[in-house]
């Protein structure tokens, strides 16, 4: 099974990693800031603020939901 370049990215971890431009068959890799893998979203410092401020907007809107149903 090979790689499909256009759905590989690259994602730098930790402040103090070079940012080299990667490449696969002739196309440049994109440089992205985070990554969701196994349902956990993490930036290139490895913190998990994004992943929580997603969680919590998800159930602020859950809770609106069920708030509005039971009014």
């Amino acid at each position: 099974m090979g790689f499909n370049e256009v759905k590989c990215n690259v994602l730098h971890q930790g402040p103090t990693t070079p940012c080299y431009e990667y490449s696969m068959r002739n196309t440049s890799l994109e440089v992205i800031t985070d990554e969701k893998d196994s349902g956990v979203t993490i930036d290139r410092y490895l913190k998990f603020q994004m992943h929580v401020s997603k969680a919590v907007n998800k159930s602020s809107i859950m809770l609106g939901l069920v708030r509005a149903t039971f009014t």
